[in-house]
């Protein structure tokens, strides 16, 4: 079984193209990468603007969030999203999605019905957790 870890983007980022990973400047990204990166198998970005994004990407900065999105537009980013995601997995991984619950509620449904086990973490309420995951998402 794979941890496969799927990170919201955040409104803070660089003012310049970068690899995804250090674009979202966020303390909450950054805390979500260090345990994506400790206790995942491989993780993502999951972009409103981009979609589902590897954390080698380079990408410039955007402004744009999944709220800013209509209903219709937000289930469509969700279904580009896993077309994406899908073929990346197999059988057995695990999905922990970390960041925004808006992110999750969308895209939780269409993991699921895939037979995927699935978990998602809205970090703003754990910052009082150490970023290395200690007392939540570990292993």
């Amino acid at each position: 079984m794979r941890r496969v870890y799927l990170l919201t983007c955040t409104r803070r980022k660089l003012n310049k193209e970068a690899p995804a990973k250090d674009l979202y400047s966020s303390p909450i990204f950054q805390a979500d990468r260090k345990i994506a990166e400790k206790f995942g198998d491989i993780w993502y970005i999951l972009s409103a603007k981009h979609g589902l994004v590897s954390p080698e990407t380079n990408i410039e900065p955007y402004d744009q969030s999944l709220f800013s999105l209509s209903n219709s537009d937000q289930i469509r980013w969700a279904k580009k999203v896993f077309q994406t995601l899908h073929p990346k997995l197999k059988m057995g991984d695990q999905i922990i999605i970390l960041g925004d619950n808006s992110y999750a509620e969308r895209l939780a449904p269409l993991i699921r019905n895939a037979g995927f086990a699935i978990e998602a973490h809205n970090s703003s309420k754990m910052l009082n957790q150490d970023a290395d995951g200690s007392n939540c998402l570990m292993p």
